[in-house]
């Protein structure tokens, strides 16, 4: 099923903790989920988890195609009935055509928001034109008159809570849709607070109130600032810590100005925000009953009852349904002195703590879990789709304004912020860009190798006895600075999982005392015998199994291969964490030890992969990889997260295990299975060398000769992966080695053609397929001023869905040259693609770049014959970098203008490329370089040097 959800404000609404978790949902059932915005595409930082995509109104409506089956959607879900999100579904309708189910959600009282905000009654809102003085609706708010001929037209609706049933046509389907949360997500290991914790007084008690203060809610927020302060006026040690933006006169609605009782922590991310109210001694949600509260679920409160901690609440809206002193401490009022005398009473009595404790968490499991909501959601669309859609009246017409969206450059204060003060879901986007950080883990001491060149070749050999020289002195000042792991080793349990068949007994001891001897100690090694059928591998495994209790082992009867294996050790597995391991293969000494850092510094890690080498008989190492870190389109090209992979357990056995059917490749099906289930950020590539992988005359790692079979497994495995995705695509080969996604174009896909040089290309000159790409030119020479104000100047003038800017010495090798390139630009994470140039010699002239140091980049493949495949053959397969060279690129019109264009401040070409796809990294998209789309130059033009300072004011992450 194809699911649109649109929302009226960026990712750092509140709506967005309702929205998310279901996307999520749906999307791990085997859906297709994309979540619109109005823009700010930057805000998706702030969401704990994506698994689903998200993009803004602008493009998704210049996108002919923006699910992967290339379908519209079954279902639009309008989350609210704003103005914004009523006009941009008629433009999606008009576009796409009617058959999507509409489905309306509500969360607040529209109606009491209205009058607010305009200080009118409504009567008198419906009868103006425009409100009193100005030219428009504010487009985040509903239309007095609208928003009701919208949910008429909706063939369903959902509310927050059943109280907002009145408002909703009679006739119309509706549920109530609870919020979801996913308790089965929770961080394996606790997250570190401390710093806030240590602003605390000795023994000081706290009480945790999370969210923003709005004007609807300020007199709220003051009896609790005023509650706090009669309660350390009678003696009692408690701090109040309160999160999320303020009203600026929140403290002159207080009794008492003083606020020395108040620990204001502004934002905090997601998993501290939980982990801080986890901590709470007492949580608190004022309110009283008013036209607002009424009709309103307040968002925090799901998540203060699911937290195990005392819930104080007024007898209103959610609290009517809680039982007074079991599910929550309920007041009639919440008035300073109701909510100092409930915290006494439940401070004074640790009894009805416990039992608050237990009691509210009890409800939210029972009531909010996302498995039970989100199933309940997914029936309800399902019943919707499998009915014959209703005609619905089309006499309505959206009110006479454009459909809205965020400026390309961030504003001082966004509509949001300036709502926020009036609605009760309040928006909490910072003014400024948030950097998505990064997600490898850095030791706290310089690193263990300098960065390394990605194109490696034959003749420039690393010299790998000084790196390992190098990383033993390194490792001596990572064990003096890093915690004693006797100290944190009950946080995190790992289970090793060794599947062994007629092993070399010496190297398997040697890979069972690799894991005895791991520095950190709380791990178990599960070993499954796959019926060696050797009494003396019996006695070997039964003598370690005695020796150390950590050993568990089972031999099977019969021979299972090494998926099942695998699974049965998983079955034996108790850790939060799986990690596996070869019979012949070692683990580095520090290799638990570092995973287990790395977990706490990402506590919402769900898999984790380091870098590997190989050590032969004699154990010499030799041949290092050092990898990327994850990158969604390289791991579709090659399994290069390999060893040392660490999984959470909960997600291994959420996806079954390893497939048993796809032995020689079981490892690259299950990273591609479990990773279409994480957000990118929860994948972790520990930058260090865990793993020894063994080379002896019959591995794999020797060469792959030796397993002709593991080929054809692997076309198997990606081709049953990419078959999930629903995307029209073709596996194709190069040479006898490689496998490669080759996406198709949807017809009939726009390009605007942005020839640079002194020679410029015409369209007639150039090979494409017409049936698929409809071309068009843009000449940048007849615009004054710098390159990047003469590309945004034609990208201005264009009047299509993508844009290739190319160089006019450039001719393609292959007439689908630009349809590939479009198929790759049309998927919705994508933001940029670059194709491969060559020089008349066959060298490459176009490059990737990364970013080893600030102000600092480096080329990638630049003078690499088109033959060689660079360092563990990346130089010829597909891959995600920071930011690629124009000479040959697509992108989308929408996404140019979403990030703000390209800085024409700038002036060294290389910075202006590198700054746009950063940029466009920010709003979460990547840009991807693919050398099988090549173009040949006959320019005589220097090749870039390797390395190079970038322009003050690139803009870097």
């Amino acid at each position: 099923m194809n699911i649109l959800f649109v929302n009226y404000g960026d990712h750092s609404t509140n709506s967005l903790n309702h929205i998310g978790p279901f996307a999520n949902y749906l999307t791990d059932a085997g859906h297709q989920c994309i979540v619109a915005i109005p823009g700010n595409l930057r805000s998706r930082s702030k969401l704990p988890k994506i698994l689903f995509k998200t993009t803004s109104y602008s493009d998704l409506l210049s996108l002919a195609h923006h699910f992967p089956n290339g379908k519209p959607a079954d279902v639009i879900h309008a989350w609210t009935p704003r103005i914004n999100v009523l006009n941009f579904v008629h433009s999606y309708q008009a576009r796409f055509g009617r058959e999507a189910r509409l489905v309306v959600h509500m969360e607040d009282n529209e109606k009491a928001i209205l009058e607010h905000f305009y200080d009118s009654n409504w009567e008198d809102l419906r009868s103006r034109q425009f409100p009193e003085g100005q030219d428009r609706w504010e487009p985040m708010l509903c239309h007095p008159t609208q928003f009701q001929q919208f949910l008429e037209n909706a063939d369903g609706c959902t509310a927050v809570i059943d109280t907002l049933f009145d408002f909703l046509p009679s006739s119309t389907p509706r549920i109530e849709l609870l919020p979801g949360i996913d308790f089965q997500s929770e961080p394996t290991c606790p997250v570190d607070i401390s710093p806030i914790l240590k602003q605390l007084e000795e023994d000081e008690k706290t009480i945790v109130y999370s969210g923003g203060v709005t004007s609807s809610n300020r007199q709220d927020i003051a009896n609790l600032y005023d509650a706090v302060y009669l309660l350390r006026q009678r003696g009692k040690k408690v701090r109040l810590l309160k999160t999320g933006p303020n009203h600026p006169s929140l403290l002159e609605s207080c009794r008492y100005t003083s606020d020395d009782h108040i620990l204001d922590l502004g934002f905090l991310p997601k998993e501290r925000l939980t982990a801080l109210i986890q901590n709470a001694h007492v949580l608190v949600q004022p309110g009283d009953s008013d036209p607002f509260n009424d009709y309103r679920l307040p968002s925090k409160l799901p998540e203060f009852l699911a937290s195990g901690r005392p819930v104080i609440t007024g007898k209103i809206n959610l609290g009517l349904r809680l039982e007074d002193k079991k599910e929550a401490f309920l007041v009639e009022k919440t008035d300073p002195e109701s909510i100092a005398e409930a915290y006494l009473e439940i401070d004074s009595n640790p009894q009805l703590h416990k039992a608050l404790s237990q009691n509210g968490k009890r409800y939210a499991e029972e009531h909010f879990a996302l498995s039970r909501n989100g199933a309940m959601l997914l029936e309800f669309y399902t019943t919707l789709t499998s009915s014959r859609k209703t005609a619905k009246p089309t006499s309505y017409s959206p009110p006479p304004q454009k459909i809205e969206s965020f400026e390309p450059v961030a504003p001082s204060r966004s509509v949001a912020q300036k709502l926020s003060d009036l609605i009760s879901a309040v928006f909490r986007k910072n003014a400024s860009s948030l950097k998505i950080e990064g997600h490898s883990y850095k030791l706290p001491v310089p690193p263990l190798q300098p960065a390394v060149d990605q194109t490696i070749v034959e003749d420039r050999e690393l010299d790998y006895e000084i790196y390992q020289e190098r990383e033993q002195a390194t490792l001596s000042k990572f064990y003096e600075q890093a915690p004693d792991p006797e100290k944190s080793e009950a946080q995190i349990k790992f289970s090793i999982l060794l599947p062994t068949y007629k092993p070399d007994l010496q190297l398997l001891q040697q890979a069972i005392d690799s894991v005895r001897q791991q520095r950190y100690r709380n791990w178990e090694l599960c070993i499954i015998d796959d019926a060696s059928n050797s009494r003396e591998l019996d006695s070997f495994l039964q003598n370690y199994a005695e020796l150390d209790g950590r050993i568990k082992y089972r031999t099977l009867e019969q021979n299972r291969h090494i998926a099942a294996a695998t699974n049965i050790a998983l079955e034996l597995s108790s850790g939060s964490y799986c990690g596996f391991l070869d019979h012949d293969d070692l683990l580095s000494e520090h290799a638990l030890q570092m995973v287990a850092e790395t977990i706490k510094s990402h506590p919402d890690a769900s898999i984790l992969f380091s870098d590997e080498d190989k050590i032969d008989l004699n154990n010499n190492r030799s041949t290092p990889y050092f990898k990327p870190d994850w990158d969604p389109t390289f791991i579709k090209c090659q399994n290069y997260t390999g060893h040392f992979s660490v999984y959470r357990s909960s997600l291994l056995k959420n996806v079954g295990g390893l497939r048993e059917d796809t032995s020689g490749s079981q490892d690259w099906d299950l990273i591609l299975r479990a990773s279409a289930k994480c957000d990118l950020r929860s994948i972790v590539h520990i930058p260090h060398i865990l793993y020894h992988w063994r080379t002896t005359p019959v591995s794999t790692a020797t060469s792959n000769e030796n397993k002709n079979y593991a080929y054809e497994a692997a076309k198997a495995v990606l081709g049953q992966n990419l078959q999930r995705e629903e995307r029209p695509v073709e596996i194709k080969e190069h040479a006898g080695i490689y496998l490669y996604p080759r996406y198709q174009t949807q017809p009939r896909a726009s390009v605007t053609l942005i020839v640079e040089g002194a020679q410029e290309t015409t369209i007639g000159e150039l090979p494409f397929n017409s049936q698929l790409v409809s071309l068009s030119q843009a000449t940048p020479n007849r615009f004054e001023g710098s390159l990047a104000r003469k590309r945004n100047q034609a990208i201005e003038n264009s009047n299509t869905e993508f844009i290739c800017i190319t160089k006019g010495t450039l001719a393609p090798q292959s007439p689908s040259w630009l349809e590939d390139l479009v198929a790759f630009a049309s998927q919705l994470e994508v933001g940029l693609v670059g194709a491969r140039t060559l020089t008349t010699t066959g060298h490459t002239r176009s490059s990737p770049f990364t970013l080893p140091e600030p102000g600092i980049r480096s080329t990638q493949f630049c003078d690499l014959h088109k033959d060689s495949d660079g360092y563990f053959h990346r130089a010829l397969l597909n891959s995600s970098f920071p930011a690629i060279s124009s000479d040959c690129i697509v992108f989308r019109k929408a996404l140019w203008r979403e990030v703000g264009g390209y800085s024409e401040a700038l002036e060294d070409i290389d910075s202006i490329d590198i700054d746009f796809c950063q940029k466009l990294a920010e709003a979460g998209f990547r840009s991807i370089y693919t050398p099988f789309i090549t173009l040949e130059t006959n320019s005589l033009e220097p090749a870039r040097p390797k390395l190079a300072a970038l322009e003050k004011g690139t803009f870097i992450l």
